[in-house]
């Protein structure tokens, strides 16, 4: 493939991927009720970068990998 498919260009274009970015990433019903799914802070998982924890709500824009 030379270029992008042309409904990733427009995509790219509105900006949508910032005004995401600009969100909180939470969970839809709360963390209680997830009962089907592992723990929230798991040993496996890696930190973000400003939270001493991996747990939700993670604040996007900040997002960034720690190193361990």
């Amino acid at each position: 493939m030379s270029k992008l498919p042309d409904w990733l260009v427009k995509f790219k274009c509105t900006k949508s991927t910032q005004s995401v970015s600009e969100q909180e990433w939470k969970t839809l019903l709360p963390i209680e009720q997830y009962t089907e799914s592992g723990p929230d802070n798991s040993p496996y998982e890696r930190k973000l970068n400003g939270k001493d924890k991996p747990v939700f709500p993670y604040a996007l824009g900040s997002v960034a990998w720690q190193e361990q």
